[in-house]
């Protein structure tokens, strides 16, 4: 008996899926020797197939431009897949950037995971030490944020232990080279989280960009069943809203929260009121596959990605080059702008962009560098 409807669709289109994604049957062989692998490695083309009807359907390759004149390109090497990135003005003696970074491909080394720090006049990358954790903690960040909470300062890290089936938030207490473990935050509203903003009470956001950990159909079909959820101090749990596409990217202020998708293609704003949270906005819904956002003057600066297709296969193969945009988003006057555009050749599935004394920081999901763009 095959043990699910996948296994089917495996087995029936294999060699069809194998020659439409250009695979011979020896080079397949060699990278599959063994029916597990043969399992995921099918289902991995599988999911690029129904992409690819689906980035016919609803998405093309961007015909974005920007005047934007790129004066200097810097690759800085570290950690596979540096997927978030922040500004720390608070725990250090000069302003440094740090660095979420999780290995996201099964052949990608997970020994680099970890949270780095990057002195911002030199680029030297220094790995973090984590102390005081759980004997049993798996590391895998994702989003995280930093706050000045009571006169200490902690960065809050989102972690996935998939092989747990436990999604948490982590808080650590920041010092200049370490991080002390504090507590690891579990509620059932924490499904799957993708990014983080926290206040300086100790509150905060998440984005759940699906309504079960993993779930990829959901992406696919456009389905809105994720959503964003605020934590109060004493750990209650408020839905601000549960029918968002693969929600993403979180910013908020007293007054406002934002939220990015990636399924809508949009950008939201909610009004916080004393005791409740309403007005939905649309802001913009031209934002491609938009991902984190970070404040740079009255403006958001928010990478995309603009090519589903693309973005997966890269997932697949680093090879593959996934197309990378980066907008800013005026607040005043509610437009769109580009600030970066690349073809994924420089640097591919941007996730989180911050702009910073003339220079652009992009991070990305999987490859282990970040782009400093010096821009005009």
């Amino acid at each position: 008996m095959y043990d699910s409807f996948y296994e089917i669709l495996f087995i029936k289109f294999a060699p069809d899926l194998c020659q439409a994604f250009s695979f011979t049957q020896a080079s397949f062989m060699l990278n599959t020797s063994k029916y597990t692998n043969f399992y995921i490695y099918m289902k991995n083309l599988l999911y690029a197939f129904i992409f690819c009807c689906i980035t016919i359907v609803f998405s093309s390759c961007t015909n974005n431009s920007t005047n934007t004149q790129l004066l200097s390109l810097n690759k800085i090497e570290l950690g596979f897949g540096p997927e978030d990135i922040l500004i720390d003005s608070l725990s250090s003696n000069s302003k440094r950037l740090l660095i979420s970074c999780a290995s996201r491909r099964e052949k990608d080394n997970p020994q680099t995971n970890g949270i780095y720090a990057m002195n911002l006049s030199t680029n030297a990358i220094t790995k973090l030490e984590r102390v005081n954790e759980p004997a049993n903690l798996l590391f895998r960040p994702h989003g995280f944020d930093m706050a000045k909470i009571g006169g200490a300062i902690y960065l809050f890290v989102i972690n996935h232990e998939d092989n747990k089936g436990r999604q948490s938030i982590l808080k650590y207490k920041v010092q200049e080279n370490q991080l002390l473990f504090d507590s690891l935050i579990m509620h059932s509203k924490i499904i799957s989280p993708n990014d983080i903003f926290v206040n300086n009470d100790g509150s905060f956001y998440i984005s759940n960009d699906a309504s079960k950990r993993g779930n990829r159909m959901e992406l696919l079909l456009g389905q809105k069943k994720g959503s964003l959820v605020y934590f109060s101090i004493n750990g209650a749990a408020i839905e601000l809203d549960t029918a968002l596409a693969y929600p993403n990217g979180v910013f908020a202020t007293q007054s406002h929260v934002w939220v990015s998708t990636v399924g809508e293609n949009s950008l939201y704003r909610y009004e916080i009121a004393s005791d409740s949270f309403t007005n939905k906005t649309l802001l913009t819904n031209e934002l491609q596959g938009g991902d984190n956002i970070s404040l740079y003057q009255n403006s958001f600066i928010i990478p995309g990605h603009p090519n589903f297709l693309q973005f997966f296969l890269h997932k697949i193969n680093s090879d593959y080059h996934s197309p990378s945009i980066v907008y800013q988003y005026h607040l005043d006057k509610q437009s769109l702008d580009t600030l970066f555009i690349d073809d994924g050749s420089r640097i591919s599935a941007a996730s989180t962009a911050i702009f910073h004394q003339g220079h652009l920081y992009i991070s990305q999901v999987f490859d282990p560098f970040i782009l400093k763009v010096k821009i005009e």
